[in-house]
């Protein structure tokens, strides 16, 4: 498995996986032209956040959606975990703690 930052060719991927996130989730719709909107500027845009992605036989399989804002607290920028999501193919193989680890890791 490899972890590595998201492209623009992972966008279709990309609105699967927030498609099964967002069907979960009673306070959301999934959208798929909202997302592809979303994901375009934040992939297109990295002051904005990062997209880390997990390929499992070079297929996307889990995503960690971080975006960037500044905390009063430590006077500095921060990156707030906006959406987590693993393909439930691969669920409680590990991926996910990846994901965590490596978002974790970034430093922003």
């Amino acid at each position: 498995m490899q972890i590595t930052p998201a492209n623009a060719a992972d966008i279709p991927a990309l609105c699967e996986l927030l498609h099964l996130l967002f069907s979960q989730e009673a306070d959301f719709t999934p959208d798929d032209d909202a997302q592809r909107r979303g994901l375009t500027c934040i992939i297109n845009s990295p002051d904005i956040g990062l997209i880390i992605v997990a390929r499992q036989d070079g297929q996307v399989v889990g995503m960690v959606n971080l975006l960037y804002t500044i905390s009063t607290a430590l006077g500095e920028r921060v990156a707030l975990l906006e959406d987590m999501v693993v393909s439930p193919k691969v669920r409680s193989t590990g991926v996910g703690s990846k994901l965590l680890q490596r978002a974790i890791e970034l430093r922003v």
